[in-house]
């Protein structure tokens, strides 16, 4: 069972930065400490799975920008690029990830993997 949304702002309050780059074999990104540790607390590795298809079809810009938005066992996913646009929105009928608002955004760079970092270690 993932853990209470005081608990998951809790363990996310100590990712400030990363020391490990997690790679999945399924998934054409790196991600950061602070993304295993949202992925493991609230057992949501729906969400890196999601992001695969997401990312892919509707953004490659230097930077896109992910809020996941989660009340009352439903969740909005918003894709905003760069300039702010919103490039993707998503409702999800059911969740059990946490209530509250967790940002996160994924950095393109030229012949390099992207990366999907959570918000505090931007």
């Amino acid at each position: 069972m993932p853990v209470s949304s005081q608990e998951l702002k809790q363990a996310l309050a100590y990712c400030t930065g990363t020391e490990h780059y997690y790679r999945h074999p399924l998934l054409p990104f790196l991600y950061t400490d602070g993304i295993k540790t949202f992925v493991d607390k609230a057992e949501a590795s729906w969400f890196l799975t999601d992001m695969v298809l997401y990312l892919q079809l509707f953004a490659q810009n230097y930077m896109t920008a992910i809020k996941l938005i989660v009340k009352d066992g439903k969740a909005d996913v918003i894709l905003t690029n760069d300039d702010g646009k919103v490039i993707k929105k998503h409702h999800y009928s059911y969740t059990d990830c946490p209530d509250g608002e967790y940002v996160f955004y994924m950095f393109w760079k030229e012949q390099e993997k992207p990366i999907l970092i959570y918000s505090s270690e931007y």
